[in-house]
């Protein structure tokens, strides 16, 4: 079961590291209802709260210390609270306006675009710097209309909002779940295309993911060879001179903090005449891992063992560290019956006070576990 919410103050005045970073949570309402959400595909049901009280976040912003980087709308905390529409919340311009008396980090903010008419970008622009993360599952109406279940009002206004931030002075990042078994590989050119003519260069890409709780009608909507997206990626890249941001892209080198890996090679293991260990990862990341720890470990002679962690708690094609749970691990230690062995785990599956999407805490497991269990940041 998961963890009991009583409101949605309550979750994150319990859960304060949320917003100890560069983060703010406003709202977990949403106005559309995406083919590829994952709220509607989760072994349990994902809370859903009403938007959150300005005086709450004001108070929140009081208390927060200044940052480098962006400000980040986000509007979800994955497998917890379902994501929601930043820019609905109704207090959305009086947020923006207490954000500015205090800060003046750019303001990023995901959307699906649907409310941004003239007059709506021409107030976001007094809050500049601001970056919109624009997701555009399709330009073709048909397919964009029936992915967000909105209308065409909502199409329109996303599709002629690019012109019109980029005018005010908004920078546009636009976002892509691609879904060619569904739309088919012309259709997303054509809104790659569509987005390079827009004088946009690059593009966040989404995996579309399913769990073995997905429906069939919906999955076969969803599937997609990682292979053949990167080649295709690879091909628009040079074709419209377009930038690819894909963190499960197979051919790309992971984005991780070597020195927190070295660290625990070096300080954890070498010095302490600790001479073999196993460094737990997703099946994503395992082949691109495993080239990576043998080159940062050339120095420091400590066996490395790379095992890839499948995610069976939510199945389908699940396959990152962030929506692990602990029985994902203890299952895989008991495959491979590892005992007394120094085992590295990232912990970015685990909240602030290490439960995971279940409830479970992970120092119960390390407790009878048998095993040597180091948590590291991801």
């Amino acid at each position: 079961m998961p963890i009991p919410l009583r409101n949605f103050s309550d979750y994150f005045l319990e859960n304060i590291s949320v917003e100890l970073n560069n983060q703010l949570q406003i709202s977990s309402i949403c106005n559309a209802d995406c083919l590829f959400c994952s709220n509607k595909q989760n072994p349990f049901k994902i809370e859903r709260y009403k938007f959150r009280d300005i005086g709450e976040i004001e108070k929140v912003l009081f208390a927060k210390k200044p940052f480098d980087g962006p400000m980040i709308l986000a509007e979800s905390l994955p497998g917890r609270i379902s994501e929601g529409e930043a820019l609905i919340h109704p207090e959305i311009f009086q947020i923006l306006q207490l954000i500015r008396n205090k800060f003046r980090n750019s303001i990023h903010i995901t959307t699906n675009g649907a409310v941004l008419t003239k007059s709506f970008i021409k107030q976001l622009a007094a809050f500049a710097p601001l970056e919109i993360k624009l997701s555009i599952p399709s330009i073709n109406q048909q397919y964009w209309m029936e992915n967000f279940k909105l209308g065409a009002d909502a199409y329109n206004n996303a599709i002629n909002s690019i012109s019109f931030l980029l005018n005010n002075g908004i920078e546009v990042f636009p976002t892509i779940v691609p879904m060619p078994a569904w739309v088919g590989w012309a259709d997303i050119e054509e809104t790659v295309r569509f987005l390079s003519v827009s004088g946009l260069r690059n593009i966040q890409i989404y995996s579309p993911g399913y769990t073995k709780y997905t429906k069939p009608e919906t999955l076969e909507k969803l599937r997609c060879d990682k292979e053949e997206l990167s080649s295709f990626l690879k091909e628009m890249g040079d074709k419209y001179n377009m930038g690819f941001e894909w963190a499960m892209d197979p051919h790309k080198e992971l984005n991780i903090g070597y020195k927190a890996i070295i660290d625990v090679l070096r300080f954890k293991f070498h010095f302490r005449d600790i001479r073999e260990s196993y460094w737990f990862t997703s099946t994503s990341a395992y082949d691109r891992f495993v080239i990576l720890m043998k080159q940062l470990q050339k120095s420091i002679p400590v066996k490395v063992n790379v095992v890839a962690v499948e995610n069976e708690f939510y199945g389908g094609n699940i396959e990152s560290t962030g929506l692990w749970v602990i029985e994902d691990i203890k299952r895989k230690i008991e495959q491979l019956n590892l005992r007394n062995e120094h085992i590295v785990i990232p912990n970015g599956f685990l909240d602030r006070y290490g439960f995971d999407l279940t409830g479970s805490n992970i120092l119960d497991y390390i407790k009878t576990c048998n095993n040597n269990i180091v948590l590291i940041e991801n």
